[in-house]
């Protein structure tokens, strides 16, 4: 009599979203969430990483009883009009996906307007 073992290995692809921060990015505020990248649901755990250099990354998960992970990624910034416009990516690796998983967003920060007057030669008349 032969006996044999054999091992499976369940993969399950995450679902991966990328939402705004709540709050709008105003320049001169303190430390804002600009972005939640979150891959839910995926055995084993996703691994999430940023591109954009432009803040702080804060990443947790919650591990379920069916044995997938959900990994919640907040990506941090202090608001500055001069990075109004530049683009923060999301991304997600698993083995489970074919390649990479990369979501996009681009700032989109609140400032005063710089406001200048000038006249002809100085002199106002009204």
């Amino acid at each position: 009599n032969a006996q044999a073992s054999t091992t499976v290995t369940i993969l399950v692809e995450p679902t991966v979203t990328l939402t705004r921060g709540l709050s709008p990015l105003i320049d001169g505020d303190n430390e804002t969430l600009a972005a939640v990248c979150t891959a839910a649901n995926g055995k084993p755990a996703a691994r999430i990483h940023w591109e954009g250099n432009l803040g702080a990354v804060e990443s947790n998960s919650i591990s379920f009883p069916n044995e997938t992970v959900t990994v919640v990624s907040q990506y941090k910034v202090i608001p500055t009009r001069f990075a109004r416009g530049r683009r923060i990516t999301c991304v997600v690796q698993h083995p489970a996906l074919e390649k990479e998983i990369r979501y996009s967003y681009m700032l989109d920060i609140h400032y005063e307007p710089e406001v200048s007057v000038t006249g002809y030669d100085g002199n106002w008349f009204v």
